[in-house]
């Protein structure tokens, strides 16, 4: 299993960051993560009760931390990684690789159609343009 989601680097060539990926990139992060915990929909049952994985991809983009400027990709594939090592020690402690996530809680990129403005794949849209009309 692939230790990294293959997301190519940013322009610069540094770690892209969550808030700069587009619609795809979410998805294929996504889909990343689900399959090194198991796949969509694995249940793990610890003592402190049971821990499920996202049960699919769309649930998994409605929760991704898109407006996450600070953590990057490499950030999250790190936390992914390390919450699998033990995913029942994570319900009660942070794993330390997930710091950088856990700072983003509540972060907001402020517009759900930015991605239109960088990216050339297809997302969510309302007038299929990217206008809420």
């Amino acid at each position: 299993m692939p230790s990294s989601a293959g997301i190519a680097l940013d322009e610069d060539g540094g770690p892209k960051a969550l808030s700069a990926l587009c619609p795809s990139e979410q998805q294929k992060l996504c889909d990343w993560s689900a399959a090194q915990g198991g796949g969509y929909g694995t249940k793990v049952v610890c003592e402190a009760g049971t821990v499920m994985e996202f049960p699919d991809q769309a649930t998994c983009i409605a929760n991704f931390p898109a407006g996450c400027s600070t953590a990057t990709v490499a950030d999250f594939e790190a936390c992914r990684l390390a919450e699998v090592m033990d995913p029942c020690a994570a319900i009660t402690t942070q794993p330390d690789a997930c710091a950088p996530l856990a700072a983003c809680i509540g972060e907001d990129d402020g517009s759900a159609y930015q991605w239109q403005l960088s990216c050339g794949d297809d997302g969510p849209s309302e007038g299929g343009d990217g206008s809420m009309e």
